[in-house]
């Protein structure tokens, strides 16, 4: 209940700042921008017991991005993402590898609404899908993913100068539908499965950050 109200709390100042932009930020039709995130992460964890436990992962995320502005403070962009992910999990004298691919296809449409010459709120809407691939070096088993999903992420841009500016995901309301396949190499076997989501969510691992070149 109370994303909810967070929600449309944020949807009431975007209509609000709507109402009177003199005097405030104006990226103006015809402007042009790049941008984009990366995230990069490792980890490291030990267990020592009789049989002495250790997994160590390491992965990143890319997510360049352009996008055209059609009218003042509106731009239609497409954002493209690549992940990538290996974990070693070590049991007494057994190793095991596994291994995630990841590529995202996402068309983008997103409105300013200004607060200030250099702050602004946004909401950005996009389509997306994902193709994700993933197996381990101990098992026969291939696990393939295929997700689309229908996003609306409020945010925030900083605009340090007149070209670049910092921006701020703060959340996302967001529909999705994924099919999963396990694929047994071993035998000519598929088990499938598809799940529908639909939430509003707002954490730290729904914030993220990035940079952007207007021109």
């Amino acid at each position: 209940m109370k994303k909810l109200l967070l929600f449309k709390f944020l949807i009431c100042i975007f209509a609000m700042n709507a109402q009177d932009n003199e005097g405030k930020l104006a990226i103006e039709k015809g402007t042009w921008n790049v941008g984009g995130q990366i995230s990069l992460y490792t980890n490291n964890n030990k267990q020592e017991s009789s049989t002495p436990t250790e997994t160590n992962s390491f992965g990143f995320n890319m997510n360049p991005s352009v996008s055209y502005f059609l009218d003042k403070n509106l731009s239609v962009g497409l954002t493209l993402g690549y992940g990538y992910n290996e974990s070693k999990n070590i049991n007494g004298t057994n190793e095991n590898l596994n291994f995630r691919n990841s590529f995202s296809f996402i068309p983008t449409i997103k409105k300013f609404f200004p607060l200030s010459k250099s702050l602004a709120l946004s909401l950005k809407g996009e389509i997306g899908y994902t193709y994700a691939k993933s197996d381990a070096s101990s098992s026969p088993i291939e696990y393939i993913q295929n997700n689309y999903s229908a996003s609306l992420r409020p945010g925030i841009d900083f605009f340090i100068t007149k070209k670049l500016a910092l921006q701020a995901n703060l959340g996302v309301l967001q529909y999705s539908y994924s099919n999963n396949k396990s694929k047994n190499l071993s035998v000519p076997e598929i088990i499938e499965n598809k799940n529908h989501n639909f939430n509003f969510l707002l954490n730290s691992s729904n914030i993220s950050f990035g940079l952007s070149y207007y021109m």
